[in-house]
């Protein structure tokens, strides 16, 4: 055998071996992407499993798998204090810190949430489901900020009316109800599909925005989607405490509000 021909085999020998090196680089590579999408998979059903939690289902949760919930926090205003219970964005948090602590894990997530029939055994199958996303909600709101006719109005009941009204005529294929009853004989103003609530405030003074913080607490309990519905009448100088108030509910527990701008029907 020629050196010529003895070096183009020697040549192509290492060519076959280069292409088998590169063949099994790929697909470890391609091992190596898929686990990590398997993984960021897992991350996002989470999210979406846990974004069908109620409140109630996340502090069970809490306690009966990691035995303690979110501190609550304290406060002070008009030299009065007063606690603030932990909201929901607080237990989401707590949760991750466990996940992130192998205090918790997504199998007990899972077997929770099926245990409590919060969801079915189908929704881990992992194909692409359609799922109850906040954007709904922000467009919903965002409807009723630019679109909903600002007029005149007696009280909250008319308001109500006039927005349910409204809810069904824009959104033809969902149920909207009114005066809706939650597990604490409360009743929230408006549920649409009974997911999305709305509580509706004709505010006469600084005390009624006030008070309005705890019925925030309370349906918070039973919806996870709530909006604040406020009719601002221009004959009352409530404008900076709207605003404030608008603000704190918030910052302290995760509510969006729509303000809307009148003067009330006499």
């Amino acid at each position: 055998m020629g050196f010529k021909k003895f070096l183009g085999k020697v040549v192509d020998k290492i060519e076959d071996v280069a292409e088998e090196v590169k063949e099994s680089y790929d697909e470890r590579q391609e091992h190596k992407m898929d686990e990590q999408d398997f993984e960021d998979l897992v991350d996002e059903k989470k999210e979406e499993l846990l974004d069908k939690f109620e409140m109630r289902d996340l502090k069970e949760l809490c306690k009966n798998i990691l035995g303690e919930v979110p501190e609550s926090e304290w406060d002070e205003e008009d030299g009065e204090e007063y606690e603030i219970k932990p909201k929901r964005k607080n237990y989401l948090e707590f949760i991750d810190d466990a996940i992130d602590n192998e205090d918790l894990n997504f199998e007990q997530i899972k077997n929770f949430s099926i245990k409590r029939k919060i969801v079915s055994k189908s929704f881990f199958d992992f194909e692409r489901q359609e799922s109850e996303s906040t954007s709904e909600f922000e467009e919903i709101i965002q409807t009723i900020q630019n679109e909903f006719p600002a007029e005149k109005i007696y009280d909250e009941k008319e308001l109500q009316a006039q927005l349910t009204i409204f809810l069904k005529t824009k959104y033809p294929d969902s149920e909207v109800e009114r005066e809706i009853s939650n597990n604490d004989g409360g009743f929230v103003d408006i549920l649409m599909d009974d997911k999305y609530a709305f509580e509706l405030k004709v505010p006469r003074s600084r005390t009624e925005l006030r008070n309005l913080r705890g019925q925030i607490e309370e349906y918070q309990e039973d919806y996870s989607n709530l909006c604040v519905v406020i009719f601002e009448n221009e004959d009352y100088d409530i404008s900076e405490d709207i605003e404030k108030y608008v603000n704190i509910y918030h910052e302290k527990y995760d509510v969006p509000s729509v303000v809307l701008h009148g003067r009330k029907r006499k």
